[in-house]
């Protein structure tokens, strides 16, 4: 499996190369196989989201979601004929089973399982429990055990990306708000006092003078503990209770680490959920002549880029802002693109568009954004589509020296 940067390059190469090479050509150089397709497209959505969305199939049960990842899971129940068959990729330093093809007239097709989808588990031998499963050997193995046992059913767990879902993309454009995670070490003792709220330990007090008071930020009341590190090892374990943290911190070490959940606002967004093919002038802020371009920018990205900063000066990774940031820029940077095309000054409209995707990028330089594989990709299309591959290919040379 290619690192991220590899790949990200090897992605935006390929959209600069469609600039001088005949479309049949590119269409039969650039066709990836499907487990690389699907590995590299794999990056909490609210469950109310998916499934409000249609994009649960009818008779599958929602599991989980990952608004990183921008995948959700779900299980699917499967009678004989299964009538799919499956594939091995890397994903990372994992192996994954991926489903290559589905026939239609089998169990798999009438449960929802489509090419493309992830296999990550499947029904226990006995009873309800889904076992995990990372290799095509162990999932025949499971369902031919369950099968054999007189079972008419098998349940299997799919994961499946939301990436390539504009309903999806849309609805994650305009949350309001994301649930961060990050790691911090306390020193003992650690002046905070915890409740249980809805199932989970939450800080509900800060006691001066304590460590989580001098974490300068890192710390805050309403934040839930999500996990705790092992006395051994040093690995993570999940904890649901105040008595399971309580009892981590009470092992003779001078200081613990705690794995923290936050729910962070990144506010409404007015850029939102606008249709590619929605030409009007206020699809995006008109300029206003009296800011720079960057201001104008700026604000056409919203407050996320405010909490982003935030959230960085605070040494918070602040990952799932920074995806839901860059899915708003790679949403605007087509719209500017687009808008280009359809006014009825194109020479000027060019231009702008131009300036507008040059402060986009400088806008995310300056707040030390990592560039994703699909927002860089996007820029380097619109730059092309704009008249301006020079500037395309300075992406290109930026990502290709791994530089943000």
């Amino acid at each position: 499996m290619p690192s991220t940067s590899t790949a990200l390059r090897v992605i935006v190469a390929s959209v600069l190369a469609a600039a001088l090479t005949p479309p049949q050509l590119l269409a039969a150089a650039l066709t990836p196989p499907q487990p690389g397709r699907h590995a590299l497209r794999a990056r909490p959505l609210a469950a109310a989201l998916v499934e409000t969305a249609g994009l649960v199939p009818d008779g599958a049960r929602h599991v989980s979601e990952d608004l990183v990842k921008k995948t959700h899971r779900f299980d699917v129940s499967l009678t004989e004929p299964l009538g799919l068959t499956l594939g091995e990729a890397q994903a990372g330093k994992d192996t994954c089973v991926y489903v290559k093809t589905v026939d239609e007239s089998g169990g798999a097709h009438a449960a929802g399982c489509r090419a493309g989808d992830r296999v990550v588990a499947t029904s226990a031998t006995l009873g309800d429990a889904m076992w995990p499963k990372s290799s095509i050997a162990g999932v025949v193995s499971a369902v031919r055990s369950r099968l054999q046992l007189g079972n008419q059913k098998v349940s299997l767990r799919i994961e499946r990306s939301l990436d390539d879902d504009e309903v999806a993309l849309a609805e994650l454009r305009s949350r309001e708000s994301v649930k961060e995670r990050w790691e911090v070490e306390l020193q003992k003792p650690l002046g905070l006092t915890l409740k249980n709220v809805d199932g989970t330990p939450t800080v509900a007090q800060i006691k001066k003078g304590g460590s989580a008071e001098r974490s300068k930020g890192r710390v805050r009341i309403g934040d839930r503990v999500v996990g705790v590190e092992s006395a051994f090892g040093g690995r993570m374990y999940p904890v649901t209770t105040t008595k399971e943290v309580l009892a981590a911190a009470a092992l003779p070490t001078p200081s613990i680490s705690l794995r923290l959940e936050r729910d962070v606002r990144v506010g409404p967004w007015s850029g939102l959920l606008r249709s590619d093919g929605d030409d009007d002038e206020d699809a995006v802020a008109p300029r206003d002549r009296r800011s720079s371009t960057q201001s104008q920018v700026q604000r056409d990205i919203g407050d996320a880029l405010n909490v982003y900063l935030e959230l960085r000066r605070a040494q918070l990774p602040a990952t799932a802002t920074a995806s839901l940031l860059l899915d708003r820029c790679t949403f605007l940077a087509k719209t500017y693109a687009r808008r280009a095309s359809s006014r009825k000054a194109f020479r000027s409209g060019r231009g702008d568009a131009q300036d507008r995707l040059d402060a986009l990028l400088q806008t995310l330089e300056d707040a030390e954004v990592e560039l994703s594989a699909k927002f860089a990709t996007n820029a380097v299309s619109a730059f092309v589509s704009v008249g301006a591959p020079k500037r395309g290919a300075r992406l290109f040379e930026r990502c290709a020296r791994g530089d943000p």
